[in-house]
């Protein structure tokens, strides 16, 4: 028996009113009799492919789409290879039908009253980026699929997230700016533009922040032929019909966060913007631009109006009880609705929309709109709309991006920039005070992850860096109860073990805090801070060589992850390898060049093969990237003494003892130095105080008060234990 459309198309229905409901288990059951009723239907095997993925069944579904030449089957086929590991097979499925998806874009054919499920281009490089970013591609190949991405849809941040993990220089502007085919470089706004410039509100001008030269460059020249908002091809590339989706109320955008965009109403929609001569663009009126590409396409009018009542029935309509009565009066009553329309007093709105495709005319009506609402945006509402969105991301992407290479100070400029609503997300707090972690400003992170917790308090993402910044701020009580607030929120995520190892190893019992590291590395592999904390863990108890070891895992799952660099420079630090050290404090410091420590380190490795001069120049460069950092100024100023600049060495230590006034090694060296300038009575009172703050050190210091008299060759020898609590942070 052959199938029949009406049954697969109401099959079909029943599927995607379950997906949008997510009502998965009766999704999964209704496209499993689809596919049993219409067996060689591609399209009936990508639903219950999508059904499963969705249900976390990635093997069932890598089966059932495997080797099916389809877009939607060979983009869920990829989502679970990149679940799987599989990654090559995804990329390889995906480039086999490249002729189905090149070129294609559906960018606004998914709205709260229409969606398209078939992927198009700009989704299938994304996901062609993530599978050779992990694993199945080079570092270049991943860099095209994302660029291509973002050409395709400059709206894709996570083909631009993706770019700034991959360590790609980038110019921020040049991704967050609108691509050929888009309103806002139509030929036609152009002139609309230029004839407006003067009129338009200082609140809604548009300035063009993507070209030097401060014109608009707008180019004429498709290269994807995106849909109008007016007439759409609502057919894939298999013929299938797509579904349509209703949501949300079109009313409601505005305050659903628009920025602030005010969508015009029917009635005002109809006042022209300025009294215009003929031949000149009306956006007072929505219409469709050449850049559709579409000859067939017939603008809204009264030509469409004429024709409703002598349009067929549909089959599906056909087969309801009394069908004719009822879309005669349905109709007569949209037509006396668009009449209505005409009436610059009494304007209603019908909700109709008519979509074109090269197979069908398809019409969708919705009886439950009311009077006023706002149906399709004018192609200048859509410029407008596409240059603000576009320069909301420019500003998230300039921060976000200074952040992966390290410009912190850049990094929260920017996020700074945004508005106090932007600002007080998630995303922008979490960012913020990452970069002033990064930045060694452990008050104003807190600051910033206070209010994340109390705006978000079941977030896990960078929970892990907050635990860290409560580690080091000793804040055993706070971390604590972070780690039992996280365990709470999922006990399966890798964050929250990170939070529990940190409370352990804060208590100094790192074998258990090594199993929470491990916990967390067995629950998600490619956490590469997990593979960090639990190096560190290892070096702590002296096992140098499980040290390394974790320190390379986390290499392989990220090589840009800077920690990993400095944890294998410190092992190998710690156990006399100066060369290997050198080399991977050295590699850290190229991925992030503002970190003072690094700087410092690299400076400790030199002194150490006694390269004082050069040591020097790391120090001098740590003191300027962190100039309250204790640890780099006394390394400054031993290195001062060792080349015999004392007055520099002098006036660092006068600067460190404000910074580490309990520090017996600050205090000893002002007393070696005020020896040698021959002021004894505050060389006798530092002496002293360092005798107080370090008394395992008397001895050494009771030596130099006998001695004060005497005079010495060199100021600084080699050191005893009083250097140890600066030396050793």
């Amino acid at each position: 028996m052959s199938a029949k459309p009406e049954i697969i198309e109401q099959f079909r229905e029943v599927v995607w009113y379950s997906l949008d409901n997510n009502l998965l288990q009766n999704a999964h059951f209704v496209a499993e009799r689809l596919l049993a009723y219409n067996d060689t239907n591609s399209g009936s095997k990508h639903l219950l492919a999508l059904c499963l993925f969705r249900q976390g069944k990635c093997d069932a579904a890598l089966r059932l789409t495997e080797s099916v030449r389809h877009i939607g089957c060979a983009y869920v086929y990829g989502q679970c290879c990149l679940q799987l590991n599989r990654c090559k097979d995804g990329i390889t499925a995906l480039e086999n039908i490249s002729s189905y998806w090149n070129n294609t874009s559906t960018l606004y054919d998914h709205t709260d009253k229409k969606r398209r499920h078939i992927p198009d281009a700009g989704a299938v490089y994304c996901l062609l980026g993530h599978l050779s970013s992990q694993g199945g591609g080079t570092i270049r190949k991943s860099m095209e699929y994302y660029v291509s991405a973002v050409k395709a849809n400059p709206f894709l941040w996570e083909a631009f997230d993706g770019l700034c993990k991959l360590g790609i220089k980038l110019r921020v502007r040049n991704i967050f700016r609108p691509v050929q085919g888009m309103a806002s470089t139509d030929e036609l706004l152009r002139n609309h533009i230029e004839e407006e410039q003067q009129n338009i509100p200082p609140d809604l001008e548009v300035l063009d922040l993507f070209n030097s030269g401060g014109k608009a460059n707008f180019s004429t020249k498709p290269i994807f032929n995106i849909q109008s908002d007016i007439h759409i091809s609502h057919t894939n590339e298999n013929g299938t019909p797509g579904t349509p989706t209703f949501g949300s109320n079109p009313s409601e955008l505005n305050r659903n966060g628009l920025g602030g965009l005010s969508f015009a109403t029917p009635t005002e929609q109809s006042k022209p913007l300025r009294s215009r001569t003929r031949g000149t663009f009306d956006f007072s009126k929505p219409k469709v631009s050449s850049r559709l590409g579409n000859d067939q396409t017939k603008k809204l009018g009264h030509s469409d109006i004429a024709n409703e009542s002598s349009a067929p029935i549909r089959r599906s309509t056909r087969l309801l009880p009394n069908a004719s009565k009822f879309t005669s009066r349905f109709t007569s009553a949209n037509t006396a609705n668009v009449i209505r329309e005409r009436e610059p007093k009494k304007m209603k709105s019908t909700a109709k929309l008519r979509i074109n495709s090269a197979n069908s005319d398809v019409e969708m009506k919705d009886v439950h709109s009311q009077p006023g609402e706002r149906q399709i945006m004018t192609s200048y509402e859509r410029a407008q709309s596409e240059r603000f969105v576009l320069d909301l991301l420019r500003i998230c992407g300039e921060g976000y991006y200074n952040l992966q290479r390290f410009q912190c100070v850049k990094s929260v400029e920017a996020f700074l920039k945004l508005p106090p609503s932007q600002q007080n997300t998630s995303f922008v707090l979490s960012r913020i005070g990452r970069a002033y972690f990064e930045m060694v400003n452990y008050i104003e992170a807190d600051k910033a992850f206070k209010r994340l917790r109390e705006i978000d308090p079941s977030r896990l993402e960078d929970m892990e860096i907050y635990s860290t910044l409560l580690w080091h701020q000793r804040e055993d009580v706070r971390l604590s109860y972070l780690a039992h607030e996280l365990l709470d929120t999922n006990r399966f995520a890798p964050e929250a073990w990170c939070a529990i190892g940190n409370c352990f190893s804060l208590q100094r019992d790192h074998d258990q805090a090594l199993k929470c590291f491990q916990r967390a590395v067995q629950l998600d592999p490619r956490f590469a801070y997990a593979y960090t904390l639990q190096g560190h863990e290892y070096a702590l108890n002296e096992e140098f060589e499980k040290a390394q070891t974790a320190f390379r895992s986390a290499l392989r799952v990220d090589r840009w992850h800077y920690n990993a660099w400095y944890g294998l420079g410190m092992v190998s630090f710690k156990i006399g390898n100066n060369s290997s050290a050198a080399y991977h404090f050295r590699e850290a410091e190229k991925i992030n060049p503002t970190n003072a420590i690094l700087s410092c380190f690299v400076g400790m490795v030199l002194e150490r093969e006694n390269q004082f001069a050069e040591a020097l120049d790391q120090y001098v460069k740590a003191c300027g990237l962190a100039p309250n950092s204790a640890l780099c100024r006394f390394k400054k100023a031993k290195s001062c003494i060792h080349l015999h600049y004392y007055e520099s060495a002098l006036e660092d230590l006068i600067y460190l003892k404000d910074l580490a006034p309990d520090e017996a090694s600050v205090h000893f060296l002002l007393g070696k130095l005020y020896k040698h300038f021959g002021n004894k009575p505050n060389a006798m009172r530092h002496f002293t105080l360092a005798q107080n703050l370090d008394p395992k050190a008397s001895h050494l210091i009771r030596e130099c008060i006998e001695r004060l008299d005497e005079p010495e060759d060199e100021v600084l020898k080699p050191a005893g234990e009083v250097y140890k609590n600066l030396d050793d942070e």
